[in-house]
């Protein structure tokens, strides 16, 4: 069971390839805000995953972030995810993501976690 206080991190050196301009906003060779948000969210699921049972899964239901300043290519990133509430199976986290120049993301993540089949079955409806 994930409790709070659990902490999950995920480093990446900044390539071309996360960049907007990788993303279709031409000239903008910095570090895309989606590309952002999804490291936060693997660092969150890294949080998440030891707290985990049998036949359990974690799945990302909302983020609410700010996108603090650019980071180049080349840059350095460790983005990291604490567990701030559990309630049920919704789970709050708090998200960063940071270079050797300050913080470049900052917000929050919700969470969800139950036995895979019920989740799946859920989001079928």
């Amino acid at each position: 069971m994930t409790k709070p206080g659990a902490v999950g991190t995920y480093e990446v050196v900044v390539e071309d390839r996360h960049t907007a301009h990788a993303l279709g906003n031409e000239g903008v060779r910095v570090l895309a805000t989606p590309m952002l948000a999804h490291f936060c969210a693997l660092a969150a699921r890294n949080a998440l995953t030891p707290g985990l049972g049998d036949g359990e899964v974690a799945v990302h239901l909302r983020s609410t972030v700010a996108h603090l300043k650019a980071a180049p290519p080349g840059a350095r990133l460790v983005a990291t995810a604490r567990v701030t509430e559990v309630e049920g199976g919704r789970i709050g986290l708090a998200v960063d993501a940071c270079v050797a120049g300050g913080t470049v993301m900052a917000g929050t993540q919700t969470w969800t976690t139950g036995n895979r089949a019920a989740v799946f079955a859920a989001a079928e409806r």
